[in-house]
């Protein structure tokens, strides 16, 4: 039975599904996160600071106006914490969209990178010697533009000299 819990969880049937899921619980942490911050806002208004106060040994010896200090005072710390924790969270957040956007960034560039070496060794196949030329200054580009693509490149354009040399006797070349 294990050995098919296992396997179960390790294939991917529902990837709409399991997307979703991922959706609705971040949903839920959102809305349970703005409930507490909301919590704590009211209780920093309401009863909490008293009933913090109330803890404390030394509460009965205040006067009336030490007190209400005291309870001011425990008040303005509830809120910075809970100031500092949506700053905490927004900077979490915001960090999470910036290594979304990175992604996104990279993944068009590799597209576009992709789609300028197809072009340009599609340009090597031209009958016109122009455009011929055009796809080796285009892979000469792609290999300053990424630099993983430089072996292939090299690669692409000695087989293109090798074909584009045909011997007839062994001297002659294709103008």
């Amino acid at each position: 039975m294990k050995h098919v819990s296992n396997l179960l969880s390790s294939v991917n049937i529902f990837p709409i599904a399991r997307d979703h899921m991922k959706r609705i619980s971040g949903v839920a942490v959102s809305v349970l996160g703005a409930a507490v911050v909301i919590a704590a806002i009211i209780g920093a208004f309401g009863p909490l600071p008293n009933a913090i106060l109330s803890f404390s040994s030394s509460a009965s010896k205040l006067s009336a106006v030490q007190q209400v200090q005291t309870e001011d005072d425990i008040r303005n710390s509830l809120l910075q914490a809970v100031g500092g924790l949506v700053v905490a969270v927004g900077a979490m957040t915001a960090w999470r969209q910036f290594l979304i956007s990175r992604r996104q960034y990279l993944l068009s560039q590799h597209t576009a990178v992709t789609e300028a070496f197809s072009k340009a060794v599609e340009q090597l196949s031209a009958p016109n010697i122009a455009l011929r030329l055009g796809g080796v200054y285009s892979l000469d580009r792609v290999a300053d533009d990424d630099p993983i693509e430089q072996p292939r490149v090299a690669e692409i354009l000695s087989a293109y000299v090798r074909d584009s040399i045909r011997t007839n006797d062994g001297r002659s070349e294709e103008h």
